[in-house]
Formats: C-alpha cells, sequence, structure tokens
C-alpha cells in the first residue's frame, strides 16, 4: 500500500508534452478573435435571446457588458493561462509517455497488477 500512496504524489507531476499539444493553440483562438465573435459571447447571446421576458434594450445592454468584460477580463485571462503554460509549465513537462518513465515507475504498475 505504501508504493501506491507514494504514486498517487507523481499523479500529479506526470503530465508529458503530448499531452498538453494543442492546449496553447485553443486558448489563443479565444483572445486573437473579436470578444463578440468567440463562445463566450456567442453562446450568452444565443441563450439571452431565447429568453422572452427580457426587453430587447435590456438584451442590448447586457450584450455590451458582455463583451466589454470578455474583452476586459477573460481574454487578458487566457493569454495569461497560454503565457504561463508556455513560458513555466511546458518546459517542465515529460517527453516520455507513461508512468514507467518516472522513477519508481515499474514498481507503480507491478504494485497495480497485484
Amino acid at each position: 500500500m505504501k508504493i501506491r500512496s507514494k504514486s498517487i504524489a507523481y499523479l500529479f507531476n506526470i503530465y508529458h508534452l503530448l499531452l498538453q499539444n494543442g492546449v496553447t493553440d485553443g486558448l489563443a483562438k479565444h483572445f486573437n478573435s473579436p470578444a463578440n465573435e468567440t463562445v463566450f459571447y456567442t453562446t450568452f447571446k444565443t441563450t439571452l435571446n431565447k429568453n422572452q421576458e427580457i426587453s430587447d434594450a435590456e438584451k442590448s445592454k447586457l450584450l455590451s457588458e458582455a463583451e466589454l468584460a470578455i474583452k476586459e477580463y477573460v481574454q487578458p485571462g487566457m493569454k495569461a493561462i497560454k503565457d504561463y503554460l508556455e513560458q513555466e509549465y511546458l518546459k517542465n513537462t515529460r517527453n516520455d509517455i507513461g508512468i514507467s518513465t518516472l522513477k519508481g515507475g515499474m514498481e507503480f504498475y507491478r504494485q497495480c497488477i497485484r
């Protein structure tokens, strides 16, 4: 049992580069587009337009506020996450796949099949 609980700690530090491929590109699409073309805005707009209890004037106001919030908060946040991943996180990921590539990895596998 000791090896299993020790190996659980490894699980939080084993992400490999292959698993992360595409993550930063996915983030970039959220801040490289105009705010009113992001999935955040379009989803909000679609949902808002289905609500018939809100006036058109109020919907327009809410959409303007949403666009501004996305532009000022969401998009810079997405860029900050992308920058962090590229500058800090990805350079610390492994190139190899599988727990066997970690220290004690083969022992972990042996424990799992017992």
